[in-house]
């Protein structure tokens, strides 16, 4: 399940980065870093809790 977990981290970091040409890419950048960050903890074995 790790790899999934960097797999994800990596493809979101990726999106981001293309993201630099949409009209609104602050909004779409920052969800997906948000994603990649949730992804990369997960990989760690760092859960969020609420």
């Amino acid at each position: 399940m790790k790899i999934f977990n960097l797999v994800f981290c990596l493809l979101f970091i990726v999106s981001a980065g293309l993201q630099y040409n949409d009209p609104d890419p602050y909004l779409w950048i920052t969800i997906y870093l948000i994603g990649a960050l949730i992804s990369f903890k997960a990989f760690q074995g760092i859960f969020f809790q609420g």
